[in-house]
């Protein structure tokens, strides 16, 4: 690795050079013989990629880290114009937080939600990773944190990608980062039919310097819906298990899969319990995970127990709005569309890009 090329959030394009392009196809054309397999070893169009890898996608689920900064004792700001965010302080004090770890398994719970949030209309595959290439990404925030991101493809078939994030933020008494988020995802793909769904395996970890936390989980299953009648769509959907690993407290958190006539309301949904390492309920989480996460309090539990003034539903996430042009540009976010900036192989920073890294596939760029 010759170095990171940091990439400020401010810096950085704020849309891509291009529009999609209108090209209509009917993907059941592509994929009516491969019912059953595994397309990560199938050869497909490239029109029906977005101009990311599958590595890009994996950093662009770090957009809501300043929760893991929250839960390792930081103070950036996630919305600090959004009345709502504002109004749920109490939520996010360092001296609660610091003796209270069912509040930091709160906000950890959440950023495994909010990194959904990238998939939401986004029926486009990334470019699969090719063995060796590598992806770098340093954002910073405006509170003192920030995160170092780097991932690797470790492997081909079947296709495994590690990747190690820490915090720029520093812990006082030992100087190392607050938080390190680590894991490896090794996606399996099969087309159903009606849907493809991608099954991730891995174990995802973070752990964190000032309490010694050490939050472990696996992510859930993804579904591009309706690929022959109807509107495609991506959803996430099963039960994910959140367990701190050192205190024994534990978050289920349930993705709701819509029934055939449950209607607009159920789908994307989210629902979850936060539970301390005796097994008493402290929060329960609701919301979608394509907007927003919100946090009840489990009284009169909170208020004997813990010693919290938690008497409301609090705004613990939500996301970033996107831009007007979104919808002809894949969909994509704000954070995202800075992720393949030819910026970062212009500038005084090319030189530290690797030669490995994702912005430098052509086939991506162009």
């Amino acid at each position: 690795v010759r170095g990171m090329c940091c990439r400020r959030r401010g810096h950085h394009r704020h849309k891509l050079p291009a529009p999609r392009p209108d090209i209509e196809v009917t993907l059941w054309n592509l994929l009516k013989n491969l019912i059953g397999q595994d397309l990560t070893r199938v050869t497909l169009p490239v029109f029906i990629n977005e101009p990311l890898t599958f590595q890009q996608r994996l950093a662009e689920e770090l957009e809501a880290w300043p929760l893991l900064d929250i839960a390792a004792g930081g103070t950036e700001h996630l919305l600090p114009e959004d009345p709502d965010w504002n109004d749920s302080q109490c939520l996010r004090k360092p001296a609660d937080l610091a003796q209270h770890s069912v509040m930091r398994l709160l906000h950890a719970a959440t950023f495994a939600i909010a990194g959904y949030a990238s998939t939401y209309g986004r029926i486009k595959k990334p470019f699969n990773p090719l063995l060796g290439e590598t992806y770098e990404l340093l954002e910073c925030g405006s509170s003192g944190g920030g995160i170092r991101h780097i991932s690797e493809q470790v492997g081909h078939h079947p296709p495994v990608t590690a990747f190690h994030c820490e915090s720029l933020r520093l812990d006082e008494s030992s100087g190392d980062p607050t938080f390190v988020f680590t894991g490896g995802v090794e996606p399996k793909t099969k087309f159903k039919g009606t849907r493809v769904d991608a099954v991730p395996h891995g174990l995802l970890t973070v752990r964190t310097a000032p309490h010694g936390d050490c939050f472990e989980w696996r992510k859930v299953n993804t579904s591009l819906e309706n690929m022959i009648v109807g509107t495609q769509y991506l959803d996430n959907w099963g039960e994910l298990v959140m367990q701190n690993v050192s205190t024994g407290d534990v978050a289920t958190i349930t993705f709701h899969k819509p029934g055939l006539f449950s209607g607009d309301l159920a789908l994307h949904s989210v629902t979850g319990t936060i539970n301390d390492r005796n097994g008493n309920a402290c929060f329960k989480l609701e919301g979608r995970w394509c907007d927003e996460v919100w946090a009840t309090p489990v009284q009169p539990y909170c208020d004997q127990a813990m010693g919290l003034k938690v008497m409301k539903r609090h705004l613990v996430w939500r996301r970033a709005t996107p831009p007007p042009w979104s919808s002809s540009m894949y969909d994509m976010s704000a954070f995202a569309y800075g992720l393949n900036d030819d910026v970062d192989l212009t500038s005084d920073q090319a030189a530290k890009v690797p030669p490995t890294d994702a912005r430098r596939r052509p086939d991506v760029r162009e």
